[in-house]
């Protein structure tokens, strides 16, 4: 299921989406330690889903992509 395209193209819109609000000057500025807990807490919750569609990256996507200093 993750290398299926569809789902690979969310990946792709949000590394646009991402990249155009950092242009823009319009990205939501959150502060390092709090991406670091919740990239911590999506892991976590990746490995109790092992079994599932969403243990793959959905839950450390948002993390990652918030976390710009």
């Amino acid at each position: 299921m993750y290398a299926f395209p569809p789902v690979r193209l969310l990946d792709f819109v949000l590394g646009i989406a991402t990249a155009r609000s950092e242009l823009g000057g319009r990205c939501i500025r959150m502060p390092i330690l709090a991406a670091v807990f919740l990239l911590a807490a999506g892991t976590f919750l990746q490995q109790a889903l092992a079994g599932t569609v969403f243990a793959v990256a959905a839950l450390t996507l948002l993390p990652i992509a918030l976390a710009r200093g």
